[in-house]
């Protein structure tokens, strides 16, 4: 069957259209608030355009979604909990049989519906879904996916731009760092903050890794690896998680939907619980997905609509 050019675009816009649901939310401005904020990088010193991320070459991108593991009915799909997943597949020791080390495959699931309700959250540094917003949720392809690690730092050990707040915490004491991740996330606030004192300036300083696309349904994975400043034994509390977690393959990835960006860093490695909103739920993960999307139907009904003009 031969369609007309109209036809054709409204079998587009149709589909374009049907795929405009999901547990995949916005994290521009609006819907988040405040503005101003001072949470972006100088480019974008109040995170109009979302989550930004800095390339080794120097390049800064932004991605405008942000995927979250809740459970099914709440805002998550078929996948639940397990939508972000972490894996221990490698631990390192040393003669002495202190961890050094350890790898975790990382996966993600662009899982289906039924959505039902979730919470919103927040982050440390302030930004918030106003009361009443309501959040319009995105199913279809996942472009351009990052994840970042909030609970371990770039390999730099110490190189933070505020010598308090949100960037130091118990969970420094873990002492981990990334090992060959792709770019690095903007956290906190802007240097450009006419207030420096109420907040330590942000940098690009949380480990990301590159997931490409993930299409609806499917599931993409990758290795991670990490390194310990200082090996750990059995007396450190991140030993037993490790050894737990690997021999019993449990999930040590989550970020729930009262997470909010990267809501805190550094944050705790811990085992997700699978249950709804683990406490503290205001941050509720030690991971973020971040991602695009394509561009609003109304956008490319135009677009098309200009192509088949310039044909005629």
């Amino acid at each position: 069957m031969k369609l007309s050019n109209w036809a054709c675009v409204t079998a587009i816009l149709c589909i374009t259209l049907a795929s405009m649901a999901g547990p995949s939310l916005p994290v521009t401005k609006p819907p988040l608030a405040p503005v101003p904020s001072w949470t972006g990088p100088v480019i974008d010193p109040h995170a109009v355009l979302g989550q930004w991320f800095l390339r080794a070459d120097g390049t800064e991108t932004y991605r405008t979604h942000e995927f979250h593991d809740n459970l099914e009915g709440l805002g998550g799909g078929f996948a639940g909990s397990m939508a972000i997943n972490g894996m221990v597949s490698m631990l390192g020791f040393d003669a002495a049989g202190n961890i050094t080390g350890f790898d975790i495959t990382a996966t993600i699931i662009n899982d289906d519906g039924p959505f039902g309700v979730w919470e919103e959250g927040t982050n440390s540094h302030g930004e918030f879904v106003p009361p009443g917003t309501v959040r319009q949720p995105y199913r279809g392809t996942f472009y351009d996916v990052k994840l970042t690690t909030s609970f371990a730092d770039d390999g730099i050990f110490g190189n933070f731009p505020g010598p308090a707040g949100p960037y130091l915490g118990d969970e420094l004491s873990q002492n981990i760092y990334a090992i060959g991740y792709d770019q690095l996330a903007w956290y906190c606030w802007t240097p450009g903050n006419p207030n420096p004192d109420l907040a330590p300036w942000g940098s690009y300083m949380v480990p990301t890794w590159d997931f490409g696309d993930i299409p609806l349904g499917a599931a993409v994975s990758r290795t991670l690896s990490f390194g310990l400043y200082a090996p750990i034994d059995p007396t450190n509390p991140l030993y037993g998680l490790l050894i737990t977690a690997y021999e019993n393959q449990q999930d040590l990835f989550m970020n729930r939907s009262m997470s909010l960006k990267i809501s805190n860093y550094f944050d705790a490695l811990s085992i997700d619980p699978g249950t709804p909103y683990p406490v503290p739920p205001i941050f509720s993960s030690d991971v973020s997905v971040f991602h695009n999307i394509p561009e609003p139907a109304s956008v490319l009904l135009l677009g098309l609509a200009g192509l088949l003009i310039r044909r005629r």
